[in-house]
């Protein structure tokens, strides 16, 4: 692990290649307290947050700057194929029934269960550091962020409980 998340903000001219530098980190970085503050401080220098002429725009990705980190401490340790088919389903409600799917091919049911567990468990653990943010700002994105990321996982576990029966 060598840039903090910050770093690697700061290095990055959009987000997609802030996102391609999180993906190839596969997993291998903190998010913790500190790093989401580091992130949080390297977003707002670059879009400040106003209170008048407040830029929709620049507000939603920082959200997504926060899923992006999420997601990818989500899929951490898992294969490529599904890494890839849950980034998917996690970016586009639409596309979570057909990575479901997807995954009852990879795994067998007793392993899609364990895989529910693993991801269930990260997201408490995530949610916990996100809970130990000092009030502001970079603790809205984040909990807007874990938020969602908590919505798809709840909508993941409908999917495979159907998908299951």
């Amino acid at each position: 692990m060598n840039a903090g998340l910050g770093d690697l903000f700061y290095e990055s001219h959009d987000l997609e290649s802030f996102e391609h530098s999180i993906i190839r980190l596969d997993g291998e970085f903190a998010l913790d307290r500190d790093a989401m503050i580091s992130l949080g401080e390297a977003y707002f220098d670059r879009y400040p947050d106003r209170e008048k002429d407040r830029n929709s725009e620049e507000v939603r990705l920082g959200y997504r700057i926060a899923r992006i980190c999420i997601t990818e401490q989500l899929l951490k340790g898992l294969s490529d194929q599904e890494k890839n088919t849950l980034r998917r389903g996690f970016r586009d409600v639409g596309a979570l029934a057909e990575a479901v799917k997807k995954l009852t091919d990879l795994r067998s049911k007793d392993k899609r269960a364990e895989l529910l567990d693993l991801l269930t468990t990260r997201i408490e653990l995530i949610h916990e550091e996100v809970k130990a943010l000092p009030k502001g700002m970079i603790r809205e994105r984040f909990t807007g962020a874990i938020s969602t990321s908590s919505n798809f996982l709840y909508l993941f576990r409908l999917f495979l409980a159907k998908e299951n029966h």
